[in-house]
Order: C-alpha cells, then structure tokens, then sequence
C-alpha cells in the first residue's frame, strides 16, 4: 500500500506485546512469546526502517519527532499510536512502589514479582488499584498466579476502586457477573476507595485508612504520555491528540493518531480501549496512503455503540459482556482464545513466525 514511500517505524521496544492476552500470562495460561511479536523482524520483512527509540517531543511545526536520546526523524506524514499510559502516578510513592500496567511492557515484571513476594511471606497481600477491565482481569490473574506458585490458595488480594461501580460503562448485569467471579475466586473488593498514596505498606486512601499491600500494582484509566504534553498539537482537555473524523490532527493535517492517543472531536467520550484502537486500523491506513498520495483521506471513523468485552478469571473461564448481555463459563473463554491467538497469528506470520 505504501511503496515508492520511506516508512519509519520508531518503537521503545523491540516486540510488542499484545495487552488481550496479558492477564492469562499473569495468570500462567500463555508464555510471554505467545502474546507477543517481533516489531523489527516485521518491519524489516516488510522494508520499512526500524528505529528503536522513545518519543520526547513532537515538533509538528517542524515536521519532526525528537527522540529521548537526542535522535531526531523528520517526516512527512506522521502517524501516532503511542498509547496512553495509567493515571494516578503523580501521586505520592506511585512511581516508585508500584509496578504500572501501562506501558504494556511493564506488565512482565508482575510474575517475578509476586514471586519474590511469596519467597518472603507465605501468604503476601496484594492491592490492585482500578476496578475498569484492566483491573478486574489483573486481580483475578494475580489470585490464578499466586495458587499456582503455591500450589494451593495463599495470600490476600484486594481490588480497589475509586468509584462505586465495577466494571465501568457496563450495565448492572455485567458487574453482577464480575462479583461473583470476584467473589468465587475471593478477591476482596473496596468501592468508594480512592487511592491518594503509595506507602511502604500498601496504598493510603482518601479518608485515611490503609489498604495493607506488599506488592501494589496500578491499573488505574488511561492517562496522556508526556510525548504529545510537550507537543503544540491541539489537545482534548486530558492531554490526547484531538482528530477529525478521517483521524487527523485538528491543528496539523500532516499528523494522523489513532487509539488511545487518539481523542475524535466529534465523539470525544469514546472509550480508551483497545476494540477501539482495532477498529480505528483500517481507517488509519486507507488515509495515510491517500495522503501520500496527495489525495484527500477518504476513510471516516465512527465508533461502534457497542463491543464485545471478554474478562478472562483466571481459572479456565471467562465473562462476556455485549450490551445488555453478560455471561461467564468456560464457553466465552475458548471464544476469547480463538480471537486473542488468530489476532497475535496475524503477525507472527508478518515476522516470519508461522506458528
């Protein structure tokens, strides 16, 4: 779709990690190479320069991306997928004490995380701070882990979320569904608890009560990077790069965005989440190439009003969520495999990676 045109792809890391599967590695049903591929064997596969590199600023009156290592690439058409990271670690200990869950590489460093808790308590607590999807899968990897290091159930883990609903955006039957996975697997869950410190022994809430926790992990909402703050790209209130329906900047048309980076002005309540950033694809590419091109991006993205969620509980089973729908068994979890390996499949077979 692109030849006759240089095309750079500049990634902090050399695979990518694909976030649907990251709880069942947590939880010990996949390996960490299983959900993740080669982004430098892909771009080399398919002629594109591959540029290992963090974002520190996007110059976009310039037409350059300035790198965190005094790198610089210039470009003609820029096109943003940087994701989000979480929110809250500004907060007082986060940073420092607790492992984040975004970017998704960082999700690597739960396992051998817990553990080494384990090695040091026979029976470590753990807090997972965010009760949306993210959060609710984590805790029940976590439990799934923590049984399966041990052999037998050990230790406490407790979900904490600010609000005081579950599973935000869904409706009473979908978090009905969570809190009974929740509470088979025995989670602990504090609604109406906002996090406001990471402390040595867990996590202080707003009305000054503690939530013991030798090991904290953050799954919080998603949360601008600095690389588009530092930018002069016209912004949403939360820091995202505002496009138009074609996923063009508002302010600079030779800068695209797409996922969480991503805010459409027109539909600017569109969740941060990855059925989204999926969808956004296509349209992304069939205007990118249009642009260069010189022709007008003809592609025009509308969020879905609804998506398929699959939670998976760690124990072999799953939750499905779609509108007024939910379910949870072993049946949504061999639905959510089929999809989360044939998604991973596409481009392991763009690597050379057949299996």
């Amino acid at each position: 779709m692109f030849t006759g045109f240089d095309v750079t792809l500049v990634a902090p890391f050399p695979r990518q990690t694909y976030s649907g599967m990251v709880p069942g590695m947590i939880a010990g049903c996949y390996a960490l190479d299983e959900l993740s591929f080669n982004l430098e064997a892909i771009a080399r596969r398919t002629g594109v320069r591959y540029v290992r590199g963090a974002g520190r600023r996007i110059d976009a009156d310039a037409d350059r991306v300035e790198l965190a290592d005094g790198g610089v690439v210039e470009y003609d058409l820029l096109s943003v997928a940087t994701g989000s990271t979480v929110a809250g670690t500004e907060l007082p200990g986060v940073a420092e004490r607790a492992l984040l869950v975004k970017p998704i590489d960082r999700v690597a460093e739960i396992v051998p995380a817990l553990a080494g808790a384990l090695a040091e308590d026979e029976n470590p607590s753990v807090a997972v701070v965010g009760g949306g999807a993210a959060g609710i899968e984590i805790a029940l990897a976590v439990r799934a882990r923590l049984r399966l290091l041990a052999g037998r159930a050990v230790g406490t883990v407790t979900l904490v979320e600010a609000a005081r609903h579950l599973f935000a955006g869904r409706l009473p039957r979908a978090e009905r569904v969570v809190e009974r996975a929740l509470a088979r697997t025995r989670v602990a869950v504090r609604r109406g608890a906002e996090a406001v410190a990471a402390t040595d022994g867990g996590v202080r809430l707003a009305d000054g009560t503690e939530v013991p926790a030798r090991l904290l992990i953050w799954a919080t909402g998603a949360a601008a990077t600095p690389l588009l703050a530092a930018s002069p790209l016209a912004l949403d209130p939360r820091g995202f790069l505002l496009v138009d329906g074609q996923l063009r900047s508002l302010s600079h048309p030779r800068v695209f965005a797409a996922g969480d980076a991503a805010t459409p002005a027109a539909w600017p309540a569109t969740p941060k989440a990855g059925v989204y950033a999926v969808r956004e694809g296509p349209v992304l590419s069939a205007n990118l190439a249009a642009a260069c091109r010189g022709m007008e991006p003809p592609a025009t993205y509308r969020p879905q009003r609804r998506f398929l969620a699959l939670l998976n509980t760690g124990d072999g089973g799953a939750i499905l969520s779609y509108g007024p729908f939910a379910a949870a068994g072993r049946w949504p979890m061999v639905l959510k495999d089929r999809i989360d390996r044939g998604f991973v499949r596409r481009f392991k077979r763009l690597e050379g990676d057949e299996r």
